[in-house]
């Protein structure tokens, strides 16, 4: 049974290292994009039934343009490398993987979309206009301090901790999130306007376990008691009744426990020592991978307090899940759990600006993928784009499939877990360049 022996230790050690974890995945990601770099110079050459000469070209003039094969070649080096690194739980370094070839002068320009449309890993646009941006959000910029607007909605800064500064190296505030509150809807049971609380929880708790980081949920569950005003204690039971994971000595009654360990909705109950929000958790196929197969696999358990102040205590517990779920390395996964807590119910609206003020989350926002980028999405099939800037511009678009080895993270309805688009230029260097130029890359 784990109690909080070792927790700041933990804590201290990730602090001191973060440095070095920073600068390795920087290397993983150049060494991965270098080696299948390399590997693209025989696959397009194989593909266009040529032999690679000195400079690497294939038979090719570099005034040419790539040739289908080529691209064809790179996107599934791209896609062997994105599964390689994902399937490692590196959803980090597959950001730096693209973006290392992104700034690379390989001849060809990489995008890539996940299953909904969105470009991902896009090179950053400049900053916007401080004029453009809504007031509270440049007032929390200016002044590093919460602000108010219109009564319904709250902004406030994420401070940029030492913990944080191996990804987010310079500055006091590494984000501004926004929060429009939603009416608290009418209830015969006051305690069920708590429920949403877990909702939270189960969202970062989820997001940590689905790369198996259960050191990271202990110690997530173990702060929410110090972070967040209004829980007073907080814990996860296992499928035998007993907490494992935050609070050791949490006492639910059995009732309680043994309602919470069905496949039921999360669910709220008067404690004498506080409200108990119960969130059952089941064995859904993406936790096959570490737990046997059952119908559930254990309950969030949570003591609020019945004052908690709503806004003030969704604020903090907020604030305290986004730093837990961004210290995991998760990468994407940080965007599944801000949309998965905007719809706890809580919020009508949940913004994230960076700290120059671009935008990094808007639950309300749907992207609009180009029409190419769409038809994949919607077929599954490999398509040939001609044409753009230059008429004899090539986009080779290739599907991902969303395979059951990848569902452990993705588990969204659909066989596409992401697009990648690879676009050739004009002119274009050899393919020994390329490679050569990836190395270099910052």
């Amino acid at each position: 049974m784990k109690t909080g022996m070792g927790m700041e230790k933990a804590r201290d050690v990730r602090s001191t290292t973060a440095g070095r974890q920073g600068f390795g995945r920087h290397h993983r990601a150049v060494w991965l994009t270098s080696a299948l770099m390399s590997s693209w110079i025989g696959l397009g050459c194989a593909g266009s039934n040529r032999t690679a000469d000195a400079t690497g070209s294939c038979g090719e003039g570099r005034a040419g343009a790539h040739s289908v094969n080529e691209l064809n070649a790179l996107a599934r080096v791209i896609q062997s490398g994105m599964r390689t690194a994902m399937l490692a739980g590196d959803g980090l370094t597959v950001r730096d993987f693209v973006q290392n070839l992104q700034q690379s002068s390989t001849g060809v320009e990489v995008a890539l979309y996940s299953s909904t449309g969105e470009h991902v890993y896009a090179p950053k646009f400049p900053p916007p206009s401080q004029d453009s941006l809504p007031p509270h959000v440049r007032e929390v910029l200016g002044s590093g301090r919460a602000a108010k607007s219109g009564g319904k909605t709250v902004a406030f800064p994420l401070a940029n901790e030492d913990r944080c500064k191996s990804c987010h190296p310079t500055g006091n505030v590494r984000a501004v999130m926004s929060l429009e509150f939603a009416r608290p809807p009418s209830t015969p049971e006051p305690s069920e306007l708590l429920i949403p609380f877990g909702t939270i929880v189960e969202a970062a708790f989820q997001a940590m376990m689905t790369l198996g980081k259960a050191n990271a949920a202990d110690e997530f569950m173990q702060a929410l008691p110090k972070e967040v005003p209004g829980v007073l204690t907080a814990s996860v039971f296992s499928r035998d009744g007993r907490p494992s994971l935050g609070d050791g000595f949490m006492e639910v009654p059995p009732d309680l426990v043994k309602r919470a360990m069905t496949p039921t909705k999360a669910f709220s109950a008067e404690m004498k020592d506080g409200t108990l929000v119960a969130v059952p958790l089941p064995n859904s196929p993406r936790c096959l991978s570490c737990h046997k197969p059952s119908d559930m696999r254990g309950a969030i358990m949570l003591k609020l307090d019945p004052k908690l102040v709503r806004d003030e205590t969704a604020k903090f517990l907020l604030t305290s899940s986004v730093q837990h779920v961004m210290l995991t390395g998760l990468g994407r996964l940080t965007k599944k759990f801000l949309h998965e807590s905007a719809t706890s119910g809580l919020f009508t609206n949940l913004t994230v600006h960076d700290a120059d003020g671009r935008m990094f989350h808007d639950m309300n926002w749907k992207p609009t993928p180009p029409p190419q980028i769409a038809e994949v999405l919607r077929t599954g099939k490999n398509a040939v784009h001609r044409g753009g800037a230059h008429p004899d511009d090539v986009t080779v678009i290739v599907p991902v499939p969303n395979d059951d080895k990848c569902r452990r993270c993705h588990d969204e309805a659909g066989s596409i877990r992401a697009v990648i688009a690879v676009k050739g230029s004009r002119p274009k260097p050899s393919l020994l360049e390329s490679a050569a130029s990836v190395a270099k890359s910052p």
